[in-house]
């Protein structure tokens, strides 16, 4: 939990202080809210974020962007965003590519922004796929390293390894900017795996399920780069960035985030973290958490 006061000058039980309650009336407080998807917003078992509906619903009444920063894909967000009626950008692949709305970010539109849904601006953050299949290849014939890549299995293997449909699955295996991998050699050579892909200008991410091979962006980096995008567009709010997450492929979104939350992972415990300001600890697994941690800040942010 937080300490006995954050940087944000709130308590736990603590409404916005009167000289921040002033400022907001003339300049608005806008929240933007970042989050990752598998084992935060939806269950890591079932996939299902049921238990976080009161917050979502809470999110849509006050029009508060929501954005998915996700190791997902494109293809695989596109029924979520859907059920859940989300129409702000995304991020995928760890910060891979950026998606947003045609005409989101046009100057002098009011708030919350209305854009066309069906029309997304592309923003790649990194190397392409096929560069990084190129370099795992390299690897394997150059040094003989065992690991398995989406693009080394089968939608029904990928099903295997994560709990998907075959149909979901295909959709997880349409990458664009990143390679998640399981790692079948010793502990010892993933080291030196791991120095041969920084040398060749790239990075492993551990998620809940597998490793990510990824370039130099992440999450934090593009919620940095939609955030200024958002001061950019409305320079006469004033911004905050909240930001949820499970795993340690969250903790770059997380530094980067004004207020930053960890959910509790399956069994009640916590991601392991470096210290991280404002860091609050969501009373609750996954999308119960997220629920929690979510009716307990929003109204007084939004105050």
């Amino acid at each position: 939990m937080f300490g006995k006061r954050g940087a944000l000058g709130l308590k736990k039980s603590e409404t916005l202080p009167a000289k921040e309650a002033s400022i907001a009336t003339v300049r608005p407080r806008r929240v933007v809210v970042f989050t990752d998807l598998d084992g935060t917003l939806l269950d890591h078992d079932t996939y299902s974020w049921e238990a976080a509906r009161p917050a979502l619903e809470l999110v849509r009444r006050c029009h508060v962007p929501l954005i998915f920063n996700t190791s997902k894909t494109r293809a695989e967000l596109g029924d979520l965003r859907g059920q859940m009626d989300i129409r702000d950008p995304f991020v995928v692949e760890n910060g891979g590519a950026i998606y947003y709305p045609r005409g989101y970010f046009k100057k002098g539109i009011g708030w919350p922004p209305l854009a066309d849904s069906e029309h997304f601006v592309e923003e790649l953050l990194g190397p392409g796929y096929a560069q990084i299949r190129r370099f795992i290849e390299r690897m394997r014939r150059d040094h003989g390293y065992r690991l398995a890549g989406f693009g080394d299995l089968t939608d029904e293997e990928v099903a295997r390894h994560t709990g998907l449909s075959p149909a979901q699955a295909a959709l997880a295996r349409q990458r664009q900017c990143s390679e998640p991998f399981l790692w079948q050699d010793s502990a010892q050579r993933f080291e030196a795996f791991k120095r041969k892909a920084e040398q060749a200008g790239f990075r492993i991410l551990k998620g809940g399920r597998f490793y990510h091979l990824i370039g130099h962006s992440d999450k934090g980096k593009a919620l940095r780069q939609l955030m200024a995008k958002y001061r950019s567009t409305w320079p006469n709010a004033r911004f905050l960035s909240l930001a949820l997450g499970d795993s340690p492929n969250d903790l770059d979104m997380l530094q980067a985030a004004d207020l930053p939350i960890l959910v509790q992972r399956p069994g009640g415990q916590y991601a392991a973290h470096p210290p991280i300001k404002n860091l609050y600890l969501a009373r609750g697994i996954g999308p119960r958490g997220w629920n929690e941690a979510m009716l307990h800040w929003l109204p007084q942010l939004l105050a």
